[in-house]
Order: C-alpha cells, then structure tokens, then sequence
C-alpha cells in the first residue's frame, strides 16, 4: 500500500514537473482572455452611456422644439406676424390701408 502511494506520488510530481513549463503560458492565456472580457464589457457599457446621452440630449431638444413650436406656436409667430403686418401696411395704398382698417373693425 505504501508503496502504491508513493508510485501514485511520483506519477503525480511526473506529471506536475512537465506540464509546469506550460503554467506560465496558460496564466498568462487566462489573463489575456480574462482581460479582453473586462474590455469588452467595459466597451460595451460605454456604448450603452453614449446611446442613453444621445437619447437624453434628443429628448430634450424634442421637449423644447415642442413647447417652443408645437405648445406655443403663437408666441413664436407674434413676432414674425406682427413684422409682416407692419411691412403689408407700409407698402399699400390708401385704399388698401382703408379696406383693411374696415374689414378690421368688423
């Protein structure tokens, strides 16, 4: 029995010493693999964070756009309006500007 054991020992030191010169290489594969991993991850998270502050950013613009253009449309156009009517009345003629003030008071 003790001499199956120590065969047993021997076979495993055997088998230990030869594939020794082959554990540096094998760690240094896991930590490669390991580290490709770590990047990968962390690039795909990285890609998520832009995705969310490219849809952050449009949201906002849309929340803006629609408030200033679609909730509020007359507050834009006030200005504009009011330009256009000034520049219609100043080239028109007497009795445009009289047809006009008539048809405005009605």
């Amino acid at each position: 029995m003790q001499q199956q054991t120590d065969t047993q020992l021997r076979d495993f030191g055997n088998r230990f010493k030869s594939t020794q010169p082959e554990l540096p290489q094998r760690v240094e594969t896991l930590v490669k693999l390991s580290l490709e991993l770590r990047n990968d991850l962390l690039q795909d998270q990285l890609q998520q964070k832009r995705l969310e502050a490219q849809t952050q950013h449009l949201r906002l613009h849309s929340v803006v756009w629609n408030y200033e253009f679609e909730q509020a449309p007359m507050k834009a156009a006030e200005p504009i309006a009011s330009s256009l009517q000034s520049l219609l009345y100043a080239s028109a003629s007497d009795d445009e500007r009289n047809i006009a003030t008539d048809a405005a008071s009605r």
